[in-house]
């Protein structure tokens, strides 16, 4: 299986999107928590196929947009950061465990993993 790549979130994590508009400043912390994710992942031995690292942004995209419109605050957004790590957790915890003591995340194990962490700002309503 394919671990979800983190290419360019470091970079997008540390750009000062203040400047941007509401699209640069929204992916800046989809790279942000992607980085969060790809590094519980690798901490945890998961791995997800590019279908499922597709549907995980998926699912993250609009709390990044919504966060960027309430003009969310650092503090407020390490908050969330602790939510995106829980999520990654809660995938993990509801995944497909192999042999080898990995284990893969499924789209099953993201519902799994949403329903445990909702409600919660900004992902759930």
């Amino acid at each position: 299986m394919a671990i979800l790549a983190a290419s360019g979130a470091a970079s997008e994590a540390g750009a000062g999107p203040a400047a941007q508009g509401t699209p640069y400043q929204a992916q800046s912390l989809i790279g942000r928590w992607r980085a969060i994710v790809v590094t519980t992942f690798e901490e945890r031995r998961a791995s997800a196929e590019e279908p499922i690292v597709d549907s995980i942004e998926i699912v993250i995209s609009p709390g990044a947009v919504k966060a960027v419109q309430d003009k969310a605050s650092e503090q407020r957004l390490k908050e969330v950061d602790e939510v995106v790590r829980r999520f990654a957790l809660a995938m993990i915890a509801a995944g497909e465990p192999f042999p080898d003591g990995s284990v893969g995340i499924t789209e099953e194990a993201i519902d799994a993993a949403l329903k445990k962490i909702c409600p919660v700002y900004p992902f759930c309503s």
